[in-house]
């Protein structure tokens, strides 16, 4: 095992606690079991996966030359972390975007039922087996570098933006009306708590894809 291993092993343990933490607080609490917390109960398990398979796979293939069939290792690798970091990822950037929904259009989306919600799921599912299928072919690994890194700053560029239009509408466009509207208030609160849990997302997730790029 290579020095900084153990730099990942923490990592990964930190990563599968918060997110176990998570599940089982949004299992065991009722109230929290309605269609505006289903994105985030995907997006922990999204996260917890990373966690328990991403960062193992990645010590592991580190050491894929010691083992039988090393390119079998590696190119598990490749399709592992690449199908969980972009869910990971494709959620934190759904949970952007249905955040900047609820805030420019509070009504509207009150009224949303499953629906919109569901399909968000999936495609936040489906769409990683394309990153990991194109992740697992014989890329060279500056190619499979460049790629990784286009996914996580476009992926970034996206969760900005629509915070950063969350803030504006909240701070310079809010009215005193609105200010006192309690369907507002709770998408705020809602908005707020959403934020910390993407930036303690990225804080423990990033280091480790920029580390193995």
């Amino acid at each position: 095992m290579w020095p900084n291993a153990w730099l990942f092993i923490l990592e990964a343990v930190a990563i599968t606690a918060a997110n176990t933490a998570t599940i089982v607080i949004f299992a065991r609490k009722r109230r929290l079991h309605n269609k505006q917390y289903i994105m985030i109960i995907s997006q922990a398990v999204a996260d917890l996966f990373v966690g328990l398979v991403s960062v193992p796979m990645f010590i592991v293939s580190r050491r894929a030359k010691d083992l039988p069939y090393p390119s079998l290792v590696r190119k598990l690798y490749f399709i592992t972390d690449g199908f969980f970091a972009a869910a990971s990822l494709f959620g934190l950037a759904a949970l952007a975007t249905e955040r900047a929904h609820a805030t420019y259009f509070p009504f509207r989306h009150s009224t949303l039922g499953k629906g919109p919600y569901i399909i968000g799921i999936v495609l936040m599912w489906a769409a990683p087996v394309i990153v990991a299928i194109g992740l697992s072919v014989n890329f060279m690994d500056n190619q499979r570098a460049i790629v990784r890194m286009v996914l996580i700053c476009s992926t970034l560029v996206i969760i900005s933006v629509a915070y950063s239009l969350i803030v504006y509408k909240v701070r310079c466009q809010t009215t005193h009306d609105q200010a006192h509207d309690v369907t507002i208030q709770e998408n705020k609160k809602l908005t707020v708590t959403l934020a910390v849990v993407t930036a303690l997302s990225l804080a423990m997730w990033l280091p480790f894809q920029f580390a193995t790029v």
